[in-house]
């Protein structure tokens, strides 16, 4: 197939399903269109608009890796730094949900591919690491943060009382996360800091008694209630956004070895506008 630009590398071409392919170049990341009759390729859409800032970072393009994660309808890209010999931070497109994640990597990473579902990557000692795998790297913990963007739940020039929202998560996996909120606009300032981590004294989770959270989710000695087996379902678990805004920004972090998320989604039950 002749991809009808010169692309930043060799291995900056990547298939997938949607867009039909996307082309890495040296000023930005594009998708290609079929046009026409004959279906004729022909260079489409920014992909890389919300990372622009970072091409002026890049260094050695000709160098740059990316592959096509599939079973998460992700696209990764490891391209050079200025002044890094080696790929420490990747940039993954999720071309469903049209987002950009930043993943950083502490290893001197030198080549990347997918093999049999997975992302594989090798260092520069030989080493070879599965990457998106667990929720530690061996036995240390990985630190994770999201941000939303700011969101307006309404009029945008109203200030609104959130009285009530809530996560949606998924209890195949474990939840226990930091949250917290940026309101109107300013992501320096973080306010209404909290723990979620959904208490089920009705299920039999595996824990310990070391803090209150966990005590609260173990059966004690042998003469208590009969137990009853967790069954997967989807849990609601509310969260504070306290004071009237325009619009927040929503945060979910951890960085301990026993913090993880699986959101679903999100919910705004009761919304009133003070102006």
């Amino acid at each position: 197939m002749m991809v009808p630009a010169p692309a930043a590398a060799s291995c900056s071409v990547c298939l997938t399903d949607s867009p039909f392919l996307t082309v890495f170049l040296s000023s930005g990341i594009f998708a290609l269109e079929q046009v026409g009759e004959l279906n004729q390729i022909q260079l489409g859409s920014e992909i890389s608009l919300k990372i622009r800032p970072e091409f002026e970072k890049f260094d050695r393009m000709k160098d740059s890796i990316c592959v096509h994660y599939e079973a998460r309808s992700q696209v990764w890209y490891f391209i050079p730094y200025v002044s890094d010999n080696y790929f420490h931070t990747v940039w993954i497109n999720d071309y469903v949900n049209k987002a950009w994640y930043k993943r950083v990597i502490p290893q001197d990473i030198t080549c990347a591919c997918v093999y049999k579902n997975c992302v594989l990557t090798g260092d520069a000692s030989g080493r070879i690491y599965r990457e998106d795998f667990g929720t530690s790297f061996c036995g240390e913990p990985v630190e994770f943060m999201w941000k939303s963007p700011f969101l307006c739940v309404g009029a945008p020039h109203h200030r609104k009382t959130i009285d009530e929202f809530y996560f949606l998560l998924d209890e195949e996996h474990d939840n226990d996360f930091d949250f917290s909120v940026y309101k109107d606009y300013d992501s320096s300032y973080r306010d209404d800091s909290e723990r979620i981590y959904p208490s089920r004294p009705e299920h039999l989770l595996w824990g310990d008694d070391s803090d209150e959270y966990s005590a609260s989710c173990v059966w004690g000695t042998d003469d208590e209630d009969v137990p009853v087996w967790s069954v997967n379902r989807d849990v609601m678990e509310k969260a504070e956004i306290s004071e009237s805004n325009y619009a927040v920004q929503l945060c979910v972090s951890g960085s301990a070895l026993t913090k993880s998320c699986a959101i679903i989604g999100l919910q705004y039950r009761v919304i009133y506008n003070d102006e």
